[in-house]
């Protein structure tokens, strides 16, 4: 919604605007940024975020309306992620030439959240997802469907203006088996297993579960991607 949507709403019509969090701007209030941290005040706790487009905030669900950029063609797409180091992991996308490579912290764990959105994908919706990086915002973007392929973006926060690190059309049974199958190969390692507590989650308290999250990597395979895309179980 617009300012101007907004404002019109509230004059003439305020019982259908519903309420959505104490604060959201685009540009949070000097000052207070740094007593409530960013993620507060630019509705990122939230997954909302600012459509730089259309000039408006989108709900998780909704897909934004991103620049146009040299959108490539990709056959395929090379997905890698790094061993844990001290609450830190590296994750590398590579497709048609480009390359993103960022640190992930277990401090904003996003690999919960990748396999339901690897799956939104491969269910036909338009999905983002949205990694706290600590001071940047990394954005993995489906968005602009055309056929069986997707436009897909990645993008980081760190500029006024969005920044596209990759900007590819790819089909979406590629970009899903591109990421689930290393991603799982990676997750359900020995090397991983042994360095969960050490390096990953090496802050937490001890747990004398030896099944629980602390000591050993939860669940990441989904059944449905397994049987489109032929992971073994």
């Amino acid at each position: 919604m617009t300012q101007v949507e907004l404002e019109a709403a509230l004059g003439q019509a305020p019982e259908d605007v519903r309420f959505v969090m104490e604060c959201l701007t685009k540009t949070p209030p000097e000052g207070i940024l740094e007593i409530e941290g960013g993620s507060i005040w630019t509705g990122l706790a939230h997954d909302w975020v600012f459509d730089d487009v259309a000039g408006c905030w989108r709900a998780p669900d909704e897909a934004l309306n991103l620049a146009k950029g040299r959108t490539a063609p990709a056959e395929d797409l090379v997905f890698e992620l790094g061993p844990p180091n001290i609450g830190w992991m590296a994750v590398t996308l590579q497709a048609a030439g480009q390359v993103s490579t960022f640190e992930v912290s277990t401090v904003f764990d996003p690999f919960q959240a990748l396999t339901p959105w690897l799956e939104a994908i491969a269910s036909g919706q338009l999905a983002r997802l949205l990694i706290n990086i600590e001071g940047v915002n990394m954005g993995l973007h489906v968005v602009e469907p055309v056929g069986d392929t997707v436009r897909f973006v990645v993008t980081n926060d760190a500029e006024e203006v969005l920044i596209h690190e990759i900007d590819v059309r790819i089909s979406r049974a590629a970009l899903v088996r591109g990421i689930y199958l290393p991603f799982v190969e990676t997750w359900e390692s020995e090397a991983l297993a042994r360095s969960w507590r050490r390096e990953w989650r090496y802050d937490d308290d001890d747990d004398p579960d030896t099944s629980s999250v602390t000591n050993r990597p939860y669940r990441v395979r989904s059944a449905a991607l397994d049987a489109q895309h032929g992971g073994a179980s």
